[in-house]
């Protein structure tokens, strides 16, 4: 067999190669454009959470069966920590008194506190902490990304959707069903991100940061 014949076998098989890495390029190509398209809104809402906000005040409404409690916390950036300072609602527990228990003279107590908080965990409390994770509060690792979400709603200075991954887009694993995101920004900062949820022991919550720069 001659070099020129070997030469002509070989041409074929070298023209397939190139062909399917070209192919596998253009796939690849493909799938990163779409991916980057798609991905596109929720780059723009992540940019718009980079600048911390000089403060950050969360409302909380918990409802059930009629009866509603209610939360508020005010976040407030410093250097190197942010200060909390809260108030909260809950059902009273009975008293044990003697050999029986006695029903409170106020159902709903009101709790009050503030706790500073440095690189992620409470480093000085003043009160009863709440029951309610850091990331939740400070929103530190809040990160949209389509995976997230489905029936999505954007117009001018708004975004909503349904919150089908809140693990993911929080950053924790929360207790949560049905949830529904809100958000309205200027175009360059977010302004308010609204909550509405059910939890495990079949509660309505509402809940609502508000931005201040």
């Amino acid at each position: 067999m001659t070099d020129q014949t070997m030469k002509k076998r070989r041409t074929p098989r070298a023209f397939v190669l190139l062909a399917v890495l070209l192919a596998l390029l253009l796939l690849g190509g493909g799938i990163f454009a779409v991916f980057y398209i798609r991905e596109a809104p929720y780059r723009r809402l992540n940019a718009m959470l980079e600048e911390a906000p000089a403060s950050l005040s969360l409302t909380v409404t918990t409802t059930l069966e009629g009866e509603a409690l209610n939360a508020t916390y005010t976040l407030e950036n410093g250097e190197g920590a942010k200060r909390v300072t809260y108030a909260y609602e809950q059902i009273a527990p009975f008293l044990w008194v003697e050999d029986h228990y006695e029903a409170p003279k106020e159902r709903i107590l009101r709790v009050e506190g503030s706790m500073r908080i440095s690189n992620g965990r409470v480093v000085l409390l003043d009160g009863t902490q709440p029951n309610l994770p850091l990331e939740a509060l400070t929103l530190s690792r809040l990160r949209f990304s389509s995976r997230c979400f489905a029936d999505v709603t954007e117009e001018q200075g708004s975004f909503s959707a349904t919150v089908t991954a809140p693990g993911a887009l929080f950053g924790y694993t929360g207790d949560a069903t049905a949830m529904q995101l809100a958000l309205a920004h200027d175009g360059t900062r977010v302004q308010t991100l609204t909550l509405t949820f059910e939890n495990s022991l079949g509660e309505s919550v509402w809940m609502q940061y508000a931005f201040t720069y």
